[in-house]
C-alpha cells in the first residue's frame, strides 16, 4: 500500500476512497474475510484513534533516512545471532551488552570524526530519487494526486 506516501492532510481520506472504491467491494464479495484486515488497519493505523497514528508512520515529508526501520531489525538481527539461544545465562547476557556498547561506541567515534555513512545500496537510491521526484511534481502541480499516487503504487511494485 502506498497510503504513507500521501500527504498526512489527505491520507485518511484516500483510505477511504480506496476501501470503498468498486474494485475493493469486489474483492471484499469474494473474499469476505478481506473486511476483518481492512477493519484492523482502520483501527491500527489509520483511525481516528488509531494505535500508530499516521503521524508516525507517514513518509510524505521525510528522506529515505527514517522511512525504514531496517536499523531497528539490523540490531535485533545482531542481538539475536549474538546470543545465539532463547534463554542466555546472566554472564552470556552480559558479555553480549558489552559487545554491543562497544560497537555502539565505535559507531559514535566515527559520527564524531565525519567519516560518510556507508552507501546505500544502488537500488534504494534509484527507488529514494524516484520517490523524490515524484513528491517535487506534485508539490509544484505537475503531477495531480491521483497521478502521484499512482506513480509511487507503480515505484513500489517494481522495487519489491
Amino acid at each position: 500500500m502506498a497510503v504513507g506516501f500521501l500527504p498526512l492532510a489527505l491520507m485518511r481520506q484516500n483510505f477511504r476512497i480506496m476501501i470503498t472504491s468498486r474494485h475493493t467491494t469486489r474483492l471484499l464479495r469474494a473474499h469476505p474475510a478481506l473486511d476483518d484486515f481492512i477493519q484492523y488497519i482502520e483501527q491500527t493505523y489509520v483511525g481516528d484513534n488509531a494505535l500508530f497514528p499516521p503521524a508516525v508512520w507517514n513518509v510524505f515529508g521525510r528522506g529515505s533516512d527514517n522511512r525504514t526501520n531496517n536499523r531497528v531489525e539490523a540490531f535485533h538481527h545482531r542481538w539475536n545471532t549474538g546470543v545465539e539461544r532463547r534463554h542466555p545465562s546472566l554472564w552470556v547476557f552480559i558479555r553480549r551488552l558489552k559487545d554491543e556498547q562497544r560497537r555502539l561506541e565505535t559507531q559514535c567515534g566515527i559520527a564524531e570524526r565525519g567519516d560518510p555513512a556507508p552507501q546505500q545500496r544502488r537500488k534504494w537510491r534509484r527507488l529514494d530519487e524516484r520517490l523524490q521526484r515524484l513528491r517535487r511534481q506534485y508539490r509544484r502541480g505537475v503531477r495531480t494526486l491521483d497521478a502521484y499516487w499512482e506513480a509511487v503504487q507503480y515505484c513500489m511494485v517494481q522495487f519489491e
